[in-house]
């Protein structure tokens, strides 16, 4: 049910456009509501409105009624709250919950979001005569999800880009999150892995220096926590192939859900290059011991 008409108000008018309010009724809808309210005819003249829509306008109560839109809000608004109106009153549907952005009407430099609904009240012969209108400001709101929006972007770009594998799982081990790193390490795409459980990719020693950190985090009940686990632990690929990893695990709160991020690292790469290294060290001392021997000869 629509705020902005009680249940059982009658829909008639008397001779100053105002509808009768029921005692107890609309006067306290008006004077409680936490919105904008105000009651407009077929010309968009103010019959009525509320504090809230008062301040918003920066006009007071008493000098709204007779003023038209036109009067009240900014030139470049005018058109679009014009239109609404009237689709309103042409066609007697209601608008319910219609984000519309615009200029502030106190301050036309800033921007202003607000959700717009608009009701249509029929006169005796059933055509439309007044719309009741209720504006919510929701500037901060949505300033605040755009803010979110343009930080989950930045954060999933990050994750995307990292050259390090990074996981988030639940606190069941059910894969969240399964970076292009991740991908490439595991040899797994992203859509297989995420809803499935993390242990597939690790081994038993792996499980459990997981489920150690885990329970770590349990008990000490910190919101923030980091927990190293060194090089020597072993991974699974998908493919069942074993692989030596070093990880960072770290537990985080997301709403009421409790996350684990795992960023890894395939250390097989390294390892072998050190292998390497050290063949080559000791290649290296040979050569030189024979050389001597030859210099010496």
């Amino acid at each position: 049910m629509n705020p902005l008409r009680p249940s059982g108000e009658p829909s008639e008018v008397d001779a100053s456009g105002r509808r009768p309010a029921e005692p107890g009724n609309l006067d306290r809808v008006y004077a409680t509501t936490p919105v904008a309210l105000c009651l407009l005819d077929t010309d968009y003249r103010f019959l009525r409105v509320n504090e809230r829509c008062a301040a918003m306008h920066g006009i007071p109560v008493e000098q709204h009624v007779g003023l038209t839109v036109r009067d009240v809000f900014p030139p470049r608004l005018v058109a679009q709250v014009e239109t609404v109106m009237g689709r309103v009153i042409e066609t007697g549907r209601e608008v319910i919950d219609l984000e519309a952005e615009g200029c502030n009407p106190r301050r036309p430099s800033e921007r202003m979001v607000c959700l717009v609904s608009c009701l249509p009240l029929p006169g005796p012969d059933g055509s439309v005569e007044t719309i009741s209108v209720s504006v919510q400001d929701i500037t901060a709101r949505k300033l605040a999800e755009e803010a979110l929006e343009e930080s989950e972007l930045r954060l999933a770009t990050i994750i995307g880009s990292a050259m390090d594998s990074i996981i988030a799982v639940d606190e069941q081990l059910i894969v969240r999150v399964f970076n292009p790193a991740a991908e490439d390490v595991f040899r797994c795409r992203a859509s297989e892995a995420t809803g499935s459980s993390f242990e597939r990719f690790t081994t038993r020693s792996f499980r459990g220096a997981l489920s150690r950190c885990m329970w770590a985090f349990e008990r000490n009940g910190a919101d923030r926590l980091q927990a190293w686990v060194p090089e020597g632990m072993l991974a699974l690929r998908a493919d069942g192939e074993e692989f030596p990893v070093e990880a960072t695990i770290s537990r985080g709160t997301v709403g009421r859900q409790k996350l684990f991020t795992i960023i890894l690292r395939d250390v097989e790469d390294r390892q072998r290059a050190e292998r390497e290294l050290r063949k080559l060290k000791v290649e290296n001392v040979f050569l030189r011991e024979e050389m001597e021997a030859q210099s010496d000869f």
